[in-house]
């Protein structure tokens, strides 16, 4: 697959979305990220949009469903006000 072209925006989106999700999963978090967002990337074109996908595949990888839920409302809140 050729390399994507992906929105500044976007990019920045997704930083502050890790940083949150490494809050909740500590370290551990960072690989986690990582191998998300190459399943992303790898599923086709990478729109702001995707950012919600990202952020649900994220959720899906904490273990408890209360934290599941606050994480998916931070993420909300990034995504709304910024």
């Amino acid at each position: 697959m050729a390399q994507q072209q992906i929105l500044p925006i976007v990019i920045k989106l997704k930083e502050k979305i890790d940083n949150l999700f490494v809050n909740y999963m500590g370290p551990v978090g960072v690989d986690i990220c990582a191998d998300q967002w190459k399943e992303l990337l790898d599923a086709g074109r990478v729109r702001p949009t995707s950012l919600i996908k990202y952020k649900d595949l994220l959720a899906l990888q904490i273990p408890n469903s209360s934290q599941q839920k606050a994480f998916a409302k931070d993420v909300n809140a990034v995504l709304k006000f910024t």
